[in-house]
């Protein structure tokens, strides 16, 4: 057979690695596009933020200020995830 059978022993093929490339760009294009909109998420809510503390609303203010922990740390977490998955690629 040649190097670009369908065998299961066949996992270094030049399809078998653009397949592989083409999952890690791809994956990485929704990791980017999710931290854009995170990042959105977070401006959005410190300027609700800013603009409840301006106007004395401690309600709306205590909520937007759990929302913006929230999302820093979602945000954290996935950028986490990305390096371990980074560091896994590179072993």
């Amino acid at each position: 057979m040649d190097d670009y059978s369908t065998s299961p022993s066949a996992s270094s093929t030049p399809f078998s690695e653009a397949r592989s490339r083409a999952s890690s760009f791809g994956i990485g294009m929704v990791y980017a596009t999710a931290a854009i909109k995170s990042l959105e998420a977070i401006e959005e809510a410190q300027r609700l933020y800013d603009f409840a503390i301006e106007n004395e609303d401690q309600a709306t203010a205590a909520i937007k200020e759990q929302e913006i922990s929230y999302f820093l740390e979602a945000l954290r977490f996935s950028s986490l995830l990305d390096l371990i998955d980074d560091n896994e690629q590179l072993s």
